[in-house]
């Protein structure tokens, strides 16, 4: 909760060596339910830290989970939640929707709404509706999470935040640019009292307001957050976790609409080059990034460069994001 993720992971390593043995060994057992937490944790921990081996450990600790406490158990919906966001990160969102769906009709069933658990259900299914263009969908969700976060947690909550946060992420895709950078402002400051200005949620919320003052039109106020974003994640994260990704094409793209393409086609080519390696190159996010890229090269006179990368990617595009 702190965003010290790499103590995080250190930990649950410790604890997993000391308790994934058999009792007679001084362990608690491979099947007890904190040896299994404590491989949830570490799944989560890695996940943040965009380490690859949280697709591994979080489907250890599901599948375990489900065996030895059942699927309507607690513990077991949280560790769905993590396979589910490990199957967004590898583009497999028919599945993500699957696990997602039944486990918030499970939450629903076994701890009811405003539940701690039940809001990130409720957050990683409106993170479902996100990718698949249904931004209404997910817009409502967020809508009726915040309602709930805020009648059984209280508003200075961070799934409440979260909520807030999707809701600003919706607005995006609606088209709705200035109500969306209004909607995450509005909660900022709350944000950075309670988990600080480093904090991955924070980060996130800053690569947001930095891409909306762009899309509304004040440029330098843009690139201002824009690159006190990509240092800050650079130095929180280093340049080859996804969110640094992230925050170095919404630089580029600043420093396009600033009027300084050069250094941002140097920017956009090394983000798409990161995201080949780290997801592959018929990811939605690399292939997004790509479109950046295109329209960049365009911007800083490299036409044919731009008609050729188009040419490349729309077909993938259409095939992995469908023709609409």
């Amino acid at each position: 909760n702190t965003g010290d993720f790499e103590s995080c992971q250190a930990l649950a390593e410790e604890i997993i060596e000391a308790w994934d043995r058999p009792v007679s060994d001084g362990g608690h057992g491979p099947d007890d339910h904190l040896t299994l937490l404590a491989y949830r944790r570490y799944a989560d921990a890695l996940r943040s830290l965009g380490d690859r081996r949280a697709v591994h450990f979080g489907r250890v600790a599901m599948d375990r989970m489900r065996e030895s406490l059942g699927e309507r158990d607690e513990y077991t919906l949280g560790a769905v939640m993590g396979v589910a966001a490990d199957l967004r990160i590898v583009g497999d969102f028919a599945a993500a929707r699957e696990l997602d769906d039944r486990n918030l009709q499970l939450h629903y069933e076994l701890l009811g709404q405003g539940h701690p658990s039940t809001l990130r259900a409720m957050n990683s299914v409106a993170i479902n509706h996100r990718w698949a263009g249904n931004f209404q969908g997910a817009y409502d969700l967020d809508v009726e999470a915040e309602q709930q976060s805020i009648a059984a947690l209280g508003e200075l909550e961070p799934w409440t935040f979260f909520a807030v946060e999707g809701q600003a992420r919706d607005l995006v895709g609606l088209g709705r640019y200035a109500e969306a950078l209004q909607v995450q402002q509005r909660v900022l400051p709350a944000q950075i009292e309670l988990l600080g200005e480093h904090h991955l949620t924070v980060l996130r919320a800053r690569i947001l307001i930095g891409a909306m003052l762009r899309k509304i039109g004040r440029i330098t106020e843009a690139l201002a957050v824009a690159h006190e974003n990509y240092r800050n994640h650079t130095i929180r994260f280093g340049l080859r976790h996804g969110q640094t990704i992230y925050a170095t094409v919404t630089y580029a793209n600043t420093l396009r609409a600033a009027g300084e393409p050069t250094q941002a086609l140097s920017l956009i080519a090394d983000a798409c080059a990161s995201y080949r390696d780290l997801l592959g190159p018929r990811h939605p996010l690399t292939l997004c990034a790509e479109v950046n890229q295109a329209i960049v090269q365009r911007a800083a006179g490299y036409a044919r460069d731009a008609w050729l990368l188009d040419e490349r990617i729309l077909p993938a595009m259409r095939e992995v994001l469908g023709a609409d």
